[in-house]
């Protein structure tokens, strides 16, 4: 199984794009909004989060469900390097839809550090943070009755709106399975191309006498 890296450059949006959203916007009736910045919204944005997840992703290849003390511990350790603006949910009618998360790119940051840390470094550190330009989907998912009606196209489009007056330009979708051709269709029509193909592979294993 092909896993894809896909990566887009973008100063602005092209228009092409904007009224592409506005289409799939009016025609699916699609609310989406950000993570919010309130404790305890943010708390029950976090649970939606989840629930999407769990549901989207139960189809997927190679999928194991994902228990919620697990869950819990990868917000534990993303939440303080998440973007709040950069987090989406997508409802339609009141109905769950889909969500993403992307991440500011903080390799950036390290390679600054160049694996030292001191007083400089720090210094470094925090103003390279302030000057991010990447940014990484590194996951999204739409619950199956609402997949082929664009709605990934248009988390994509509001990762782009959101995150281009943060200086955020660069942007990578992985990883993307190989046989899951809407989120494919999805980054391409946004014209972001296949950088970097990850490749896994099964072996049987057998007892042997």
């Amino acid at each position: 199984m092909d896993l894809y890296a896909f990566i887009s450059e973008y100063h602005s949006i092209p228009e092409r794009v904007a009224k592409m959203a506005e289409i799939i916007a009016k025609r699916t009736n699609v609310q989406i909004h950000s993570l919010s910045y309130d404790k305890k919204q943010r708390k029950k944005d976090i649970e939606t989060v989840f629930e999407i997840y769990t549901r989207a992703w139960q189809y997927n290849w190679g999928n194991v469900p994902m228990t919620k003390a697990e869950f819990d511990h990868i917000v534990a350790e993303l939440l303080p390097i998440a973007d709040p603006d950069m987090v989406f949910i997508a409802e339609v009618d009141g109905q769950l839809a889909g969500f993403s998360l992307t991440l500011p790119n903080y390799n950036e940051v390290l390679k600054v550090m160049q694996g030292k840390v001191n007083p400089i470094t720090i210094i470094k550190a925090l103003q390279a943070k302030k000057h991010i330009t990447s940014v990484r989907v590194i996951t999204m998912g739409i619950i199956k009755e609402f997949q082929g009606k664009g709605i990934d196209t248009l988390l994509y489009y509001h990762t782009f709106k959101n995150g281009l007056p943060k200086g955020y330009y660069r942007s990578e979708f992985s990883w993307i399975l190989e046989n899951n051709i809407p989120m494919i269709n999805a980054a391409e029509k946004l014209g972001a191309k296949i950088y970097k193909t990850y490749r896994l592979y099964d072996k049987a294993i057998t007892n042997r006498k």
